[in-house]
């Protein structure tokens, strides 16, 4: 679960607040997403414009809700969209923040083209198109979520990692690294994507592993696809074996790799049948590797 709720704010004309109360109440019922919507959240005395402020920088993701009231409206609605606007400057580029929901058949604006939008109608859109921003806003939770943990990280280097894990008896020093972020385990023969790799991915979204049980694979061959906000690789096996055991959580919750790569994250177990690992480096060699590649 996550640590707090997913603050959001609701963009839109005043002529469009029947739909957007409606949107207000279905996403309330979901329980982990805290909206802000003025006549819910203001209260009596407050300086609404203050407020209105606050709320967008506060905000972990805005939904714009487009109309022809709204785009083709003059006044404050405009003035709110420009505080969206320099708000959404200050977001990485790969990290969703802004979701327009087109209300009717309007043309966006310019300023938000780049964003992909949904409609909210006609009626029989609704239930598909509120699932689709749901989805969206899952994935910004997920990735807040992954962000707190990797700052309880203070380096890259895999025996400080060691330590803020629970499971600290685990021996690091035995690991075997490649050059292309992959590592092996010989005591329980696990293999996995380094921190250094999955921080290179940013956050995940999927994964898929295509080897089945009792698969042989070689030294190279591809043991899974992973797939992030800015790109997917092939996760490549370090050793030569048969596969005896895949992280099926991984298909269900992917964000697994992001919070603990040398942990939960493992991606298959594979028994090398005795044959001794080659052209792999040791953790000392590898993390000196990856300081040479900042």
């Amino acid at each position: 679960m996550p640590d707090r709720k997913l603050r959001v704010f609701l963009c839109h004309a005043s002529q469009d607040k029947p739909i957007v109360r409606e949107l207000y109440q279905r996403f309330l019922a979901e329980g982990w997403i805290d909206l802000w919507l003025d006549e819910e959240k203001l209260l009596p005395g407050q300086d609404w414009d203050m407020e209105i402020e606050k709320a967008v920088e506060s905000a972990d993701a805005v939904i714009v809700c487009l109309s022809n009231n709204s785009v083709s409206k003059e006044g404050y609605v405009q003035k709110e969209l420009r505080r969206i606007l320099d708000k959404a400057e200050e977001i990485p580029e790969n990290v969703l923040f802004i979701i327009p929901l087109r209300l009717d058949d309007c043309q966006p604006p310019r300023r938000l083209v780049m964003w992909h939008y949904v409609d909210y109608y006609p009626k029989g859109k609704k239930d598909w198109a509120y699932r689709r921003i749901l989805e969206s806003m899952k994935l910004r939770q997920q990735s807040l979520n992954v962000d707190k943990q990797k700052s309880n990280l203070k380096t890259v280097g895999v025996d400080s990692y060691l330590l803020h894990q629970k499971n600290n008896a685990r021996v690091f020093a035995n690991f075997l690294f490649t050059e292309s972020d992959e590592w092996f385990d010989p005591i329980t023969s696990a293999v996995g994507l380094t921190d250094y790799g999955q921080r290179s991915l940013s956050t995940i979204l999927s994964i898929q592993i295509p080897v089945r049980l009792g698969d042989h694979v070689e030294a190279g061959n591809t043991v899974a696809t992973i797939e992030s906000v800015d790109y997917w690789r092939e996760l490549w096996s370090p050793v030569s074996g048969i596969v005896i055991k895949r992280n099926e959580i991984l298909y269900a919750k992917p964000e697994v790799l992001n919070i603990d790569p040398y942990g939960e994250g493992w991606v298959i177990e594979i028994d090398t049948e005795g044959g001794s690992p080659r052209d792999l480096i040791s953790t000392s060699e590898y993390e000196t590797y990856c300081k040479s590649r900042r």
